[in-house]
């Protein structure tokens, strides 16, 4: 078996494409003239070369620098090759052939298809396939020689088409993970021990660790090219370098141009936001006490997620990890969703550092993974990195910075050179493993392997390219809607330009009109059809009459100019007449231009006096300050600003910065690390200045409208700790509407019973009448329960009393509950463990521990301060009712809780007997399915059926007679009908169904999967367990009735039970007639 496989799928097929499509073109168009064109690889081809770059914006790989300075060195139509190498493993990780089978791989894209189409699987090719132990035993010189040749055959010869075109294919990027890259680019592969871990620069991780915002020398090819040079001298690493790469030898491609990007699943979703936010998380909540485990994990449990995030939903955290459970796209989805998640439970999220750290991070992923981004974006991505990495390492200076960190800060930069980091990721080329590991799943063979797959993956690519390549573009059938909304949306945003435009015309025409008249002036403009400010010289004077002012455009003309400079209208004269009668020429007492009046931005005074220390430093020796001293400057200068304007609008925010840019460039501008200017060099102050003005100018936190959500207005505590212990009557409704809605509460009962309750309607209903619910409760004299339960039926209910209370106090008792006993029940319990205060906390610790420690906690608080259990806690049997408990007449006057529970009986017997069940169950379905499958093998259907008509005794419509009595008795309360024995002197109580209920079961479909004996049976042994002796109810069956009779039986009456003491041999019987329940359903089934 050869080291490597490299199958037919090498750059040049890439190329070989285009040709394969247009010719496939050629001839569906020479067959049908009007069909249209499929798109083809040379079309996008053409499409991407021909674009007009838009400028400033970064939208794919061709917007980036290497790219486009290949393409200028190089040819211009050449194409751009993208390389993704990976290893991935096909058999068992955790079996005792991992590692034997790992595969490394190296896949090929073009990076002159669309994006959308990049992405797919079906388009990435195979370059070659190595066991990942060949790869390491040969090297890379014998492995990917080959490979190197046929890139550099491609930068120089390129491939010739019949058409005479010839079309060269340069290398842009090799996309992996870190581990991949550093063994590609011939970097240390080390990152926890070497002393140099980055690709892309030559910092040291002792400097990292002490300054996470040090920057050091940029790696070159020349750089690059002297560390190689150190080593031929015997220097071993030189520079965290171990050996030249052999894509160092391509014209137009360097591993350190940069020439490996990073890969965002693995730095920032599995490295980065997985260990940060988990730690962020366990300080929240363990330190600042903001929220639980238990509370985050529930929310995330039950928040409906929609589209693609439902298929990638959040993991539970962990409280002991120290990172998140999820992949890439789960962290991701879950650091986009934590504010709506639980950003209420944050107090003075403005203020906690933690938790703005959190919002710092989501800003910078948003940033990072977006599809497009702006030049001046990227210079303001560099400030938040290093504000997050400084604060970082401040918040937690225990947990030391990992090299993923380091990363993150070269990430402007790295979308300089290859555009949005989005379309280089690595995820896309991993499903390409998928289709690799299906095939070895059903081929069972691993002779060869390498060669199997790349085979298979050829055929495949055949098959694909016997048809079209590539989907249609956009596949939608209702589309009338969101296309229709696209048009709104960007109608809307050339009004809004159109409208802030004609608002600075008027202005400087008219400086002295207040904001009424200006808008009224635009609002006619506008209703006249003016749809830019060219329009402006067609404008009549009866277009913007109005009686309250009027402006006289009969001697305004406006041309458009045709310098560069000027594009506002110059009018010549007009006039203002206002309701007054005063009319005013604007070309006589109009002010000049020179004095006309500015805007406060631009005489606005920057206090440099009262900025931090380290600012006025900075600016003296033309540094750049630290991300806390320029965060309380934009503070500063927000707080200002608004001493002028409450909020001033972008604009003036635009002028202060270009004045702050213009002045000190070296402290303030948006640089790269070497020096360049990004974008017009003020985007990332401007963003901070309007960020913090628009918190400022907020009226609600999201925590106060998440409360306020209900739209009940929720007061101070006032009476027993309530905070609305008699509230008003609600704003909207009166004491008849309200008695009204009551009324219909009671009504609702009348008709649905119990099971309304549950009913969203009656729900509201009861909020709405809270007011009228307290006034009765609270009246004098005090009206009795009986009163109070005719009337407000559904307060007696378990949801309608919670809800009521937590109105009533703002507290949800059961979650207030169970959060403490999840905080405090531990703690509890191991105190008393470790120092039992009296006899009674130790007998209550000598009894077995329950599975539920709440009842046992609340038993030792009760034991430790000497309180007896029935003032609070009544034990009663689990059959009891309520009917039951009040006919008793034992129940005290003050209110109890009534805890309904079997006798405690003996666990080991009980264990014996369901082990003793379980064994004789599986032994007869056995022995029944080996009796069936013999009916099967001698092929005798008839016999087959007879056999079991004759085991069962039932026949045709006696067979579905039986069912239907069964599950009737399964109905039946089988707590009654298994209740220990209460003594001889006491009655048992038959159990009976009424006729309509009988009725409506008996009409009900069969249900197959009737499991009547497990019933019965879990209910025999557990009474037998608690109880030496067992009551078993004798049922009465009615008679069976043919098909001509009526099928629906009278009322089922369990009549008087008789006792049985020999539970062993009724056991063994109820285990011998297993086979007849069983079979019976299997036939009906």
């Amino acid at each position: 078996m050869s080291p490597i496989t490299t199958c037919n799928a090498n750059p040049e097929a890439s190329c070989s494409q285009i040709q394969d499509i247009d010719v496939q073109s050629d001839s569906q168009t020479d067959a049908d003239e009007n069909d249209e064109e499929p798109d083809s690889v040379r079309e996008q081809y053409n499409d991407v070369h021909s674009r007009v770059q838009l400028k400033d914006i970064l939208k794919d790989v061709w917007d980036g620098e290497n790219i486009t300075a290949n393409l200028h060195h190089a040819d211009e139509s050449a194409l751009g090759l993208v390389l993704y190498q990976d290893a991935f493993e096909v058999a068992n990780p955790l079996g005792s052939g991992k590692k034997k089978h790992k595969i490394l791989a190296m896949y090929l894209t073009l990076a002159d298809l669309f994006p959308h189409n990049r992405s797919s699987t079906d388009q990435m090719q195979l370059v070659f396939l190595c066991r990942e132990q060949d790869f390491k035993y040969f090297g890379q010189e014998l492995v990917m020689r080959c490979l190197v040749n046929d890139l550099k055959d491609l930068e120089t010869t390129g491939v010739d088409f019949p058409d005479g075109l010839n079309v060269k294919g340069i290398l842009q990027a090799i996309a992996g993970d870190n581990l991949g890259s550093h063994g590609i680019g011939g970097f240390l592969e080390n990152f926890s021990g070497s002393r140099y871990f980055c690709r892309y620069c030559e910092i040291d991780k002792f400097t990292f660790q002490e300054n996470p915002l040090s920057r050091a020398r940029f790696r070159t090819a020349e750089s690059y090219k002297h560390h190689v040079e150190n080593l031929d001298k015997g220097l071993a690493h030189s520079g965290g370098i171990k050996f030249d790469s052999l894509f160092n030898e391509l014209s137009f491609y360097h591993v350190s141009q940069p020439g490996l990007p990073p890969c965002l699943g693995h730095d920032l979703f599995e490295g980065v936001v997985s260990y940060d936010l988990a730690l962020c998380i366990q300080h929240l909540v363990k330190v600042d006490r903001q929220f639980t485990y238990l509370e985050l994990n529930r929310r995330i449990s039950q928040f409906k997620f929609l589209g693609n995030d439902n298929c990638d939903r959040p993991c539970e955290i962990n409280p002991g990890s120290e990172k998140l459970s999820g992949h890439a796209v789960q962290n991701w989805c879950f650091l986009r969703m934590l504010p709506m998640l639980i950003g209420d439970k944050i107090e003075s999220p403005g203020v906690n550092e933690v938790w703005q750290l959190i919002l710092l991070l989501r800003e910078i992923v948003a940033l990072v993974c977006a599809p497009a981004i702006y030049s001046g974006q990227i210079g303001y991505l560099r400030v938040l990195i290093d504000e997050y990495l400084h604060f970082r390492k401040h918040i937690f200076p225990t947990y030391s910075l990992r090299p993923k960190h380091h990363y993150l800060s070269h990430y402007p930069e790295l979308i300089i050179h290859f555009g949005p980091l989005i379309r280089l990721w690595t995820l896309r080329f991993e499903s390409k493993h998928m289709y690799f590991k299906q095939c070895v799943r059903k081929l069972h063979n691993f002779k060869n392997l390498c060669f199997t797959l790349s085979e298979r993956h050829q055929l495949l690519q055949a098959f694909l390219r016997a048809g079209e390549l590539f989907p249609p573009a956009i596949v939608a059938e209702k589309a009338t809607e969101f296309v229709f909304f696209i048009i709104l949306l960007s109608q809307f945003r050339a009004m809004s330009a159109l409208v802030e435009e004609l608002r600075e015309i008027i202005l400087r025409a008219l400086p002295s009109n207040d904001e009424n008249t200006t808008q009224l002036l635009i609002d006619k403009l506008v209703g006249s059809g003016l749809e830019s400010k060219d329009d402006l010289q067609f404008v009549q004077q009866e277009d913007i009459k109005s009686e309250t002012v009027t402006l006289d455009l009969t001697s305004m003309q406006y041309t458009p100019s045709l310098s560069a400079g000027s594009s506002s209208p110059q009018p010549c004269s007009s006039m203002l007449v206002t309701t007054d009668g005063e009319s005013s020429s604007l070309e006589d007492s109009r002010p000049s231009t020179s004095h006309f009046r500015k805007s406060w931005s631009n005489t606005f005074q920057v206090p440099w006096q009262l900025m931090p220390a380290e600012i006025q430093s900075a600016l003296s020796s033309g540094k750049r300050p630290s991300p806390p001293a320029r965060r309380q400057m934009v503070r500063v200068l927000a707080d200002e600003m608004r001493k002028f304007e409450p909020t001033p609008t972008r604009a003036q925010c635009l002028t202060i910065c270009k004045a702050i840019v213009h002045q000190y460039p070296q402290s303030f501008a948006d640089q790269l690390h070497d020096g360049r200017v990004v974008g017009e060099g003020y985007s990332s102050l401007l963003a901070q200045i309007k960020n913090r003005i628009d918190n400022l100018s907020r009226t609600t936190s999201f925590r106060q409208h998440r409360s306020a959500g209900s739209g009940v207005k929720r007061g101070p505590t006032d009476t027993y700790g309530c905070t609305r212990f008699q509230p008003d009557l609600p704003l909207d409704e009166t004491d008849v509407s309200i008695e009204t809605k009551r009324q219909k509460l009671e009504d609702l009962y009348s008709q649905e019973g119990a099971k309304g309750a549950e009913k969203a309607e009656v729900e509201k209903l009861m909020e709405t009448t809270f007011c009228l619910q307290r006034s009765q409760i609270n009246s004098v004299p005090a009206p009795s329960v009986a009163e109070l339960m005719e009337k407000w039926p559904y307060l007696f209910f378990q949801k309608g009393l919670f809800a009521h209370f937590e109105l009533l106090t703002d507290i949800n008792v059961l979650r207030a509950l169970e959060l403490s006993m999840e905080e405090c029940g531990k703690n509890i319990l191991e105190f008393f463990k470790s120092k039992p205060t009296n006899s009674e906390v130790k007998s209550i610790l000598s009894k077995d521990e329950p599975i539920d420690s709440s009842y046992q906690i609340v038993q030792l608080l009760m034991a430790h301060f000497m309180e007896k259990q029935d003032e609070l806690i009544l034990q009663e049997n689990m059959c009891a009712t309520p009917a039951d408990l009040e006919k008793t007449g034992n129940l005290p006057v003050s209110p109890r809780l009534i805890l309904l529970a079997f006798n405690t009986g003996n666990k080991e017997k009980y264990k014996h007997s369901r082990y003793a069940l379980r064994k004789a169950i599986k032994t007869t379905k056995h022995k029944y399915r080996d009796k069936v499958k013999r009916q099967f093998d001698c092929n005798n259907t008839r016999g087959m059926w007879q056999g079991i008509n004759n085991i069962t005794g039932f026949k045709g419509e006696e067979a579905k007679y039986i069912i239907r009595l069964a599950f009737l008795v399964s109905v039946a309360d089988v707590t009654r009908c298994f209740h220990p024995h209460r003594g001889s002197g006491e009655e048992s109580t038959a159990v009976s169904l009424l006729p309509e209920t009988v009725e409506e079961i008996w009409n009900e479909p069969l249900n197959p999967q009737l499991v009547l004996h497990q019933y019965i049976l879990t209910g025999f042994i557990t009474a037998w367990c608690r109880n030496s002796t067992l009551t078993l109810l004798d049922v009465s069956i009615p008679p069976f009735r043919t098909s001509a009779q009526s099928s629906v039986p009278s009322a089922l009456h369990f009549p008087e039970s008789f006792l049985v003491h020999n539970c062993d041999y009724h056991l063994s019987c109820l285990c011998s007639s297993l086979p007849s329940l069983m079979i019976l359903q299997i036939t009906m089934g």
